[in-house]
């Protein structure tokens, strides 16, 4: 082996590994960018985000994830389950007490009118629901949020960056398992003090750069927030 080889085997062996403020996988302490997540972890090498034409930086675009659905479907698919229960359990009673359902003198029609009614009433509640959910949207960027929703008509809150307060990161087990988290906003904006964005894909991502930007943004505006 050569003193070259042996000076640059003994560098290697001094080399360090930190952990990625992203994605948290060991990375080799002078990389500029992780290579599992791929994020860049020194800004003046950074790739500059998608730009939405106002020189601001988009960090977070578009709705929640289709999991808030599942209470929802799940609900329906119970109620439905429970109703066609009891159809099958009237259409025995009926079948074993033919003379009780002969006093009652009811229309034969009127248990599937029921559930016929029933079942279109579990189908506009959930259509309705999806729709509230496709009027959810969110453009987080690097000067302010501004959160979208109305099903028949609109409304649009802003918060400015240098009003955060605080972040803060929830994942639950499930999110954590389909890789989303959401991000919960504290400002001291009136029309939304605590402001969740979530469940979303990418949420540490998204936290960690919207954590930054709200730095940079309270720098530029000499802002100091006093804890009460």
């Amino acid at each position: 082996m050569t003193e070259d080889q042996l000076h640059t085997g003994n560098r290697q062996g001094q080399r360090k590994k930190k952990a990625c403020p992203y994605c948290h996988e060991m990375i080799w302490e002078e990389a500029i960018k992780c290579r599992f997540c791929g994020e860049f972890l020194d800004e003046s090498h950074g790739e500059p985000g998608p730009d939405k034409g106002d020189g601001a930086e988009i960090i977070y675009e578009g709705p929640v994830s289709r999991i808030v659905l599942l209470p929802v479907i799940s609900k329906a698919i119970v109620f439905l389950f429970l109703l066609a229960g009891a159809l099958y359990g009237w259409l025995r009673f009926a079948e074993s007490r033919p003379d009780i359902i002969a006093k009652l003198n009811l229309p034969g029609y009127l248990p599937f009118a029921i559930i016929t009614i029933a079942f279109v009433c579990a189908g506009l509640w959930l259509t309705y629901h999806v729709f509230l959910y496709r009027s959810r949207y969110y453009l987080v960027d690097s000067e302010h949020i501004e959160y979208e929703r109305g099903l028949f008509s609109k409304r649009v809150d802003n918060i400015e960056l240098w009003r955060i307060q605080d972040l803060r990161l929830d994942q639950p087990f499930l999110q954590r398992l389909l890789g989303l988290g959401t991000v919960v906003v504290i400002s001291t904006d009136k029309s939304f003090p605590a402001l969740a964005i979530g469940p979303i894909p990418n949420a540490r991502t998204v936290y960690e750069r919207l954590r930054k930007a709200a730095v940079k943004a309270d720098e530029q505006r000499k802002v100091m927030h006093w804890e009460s």
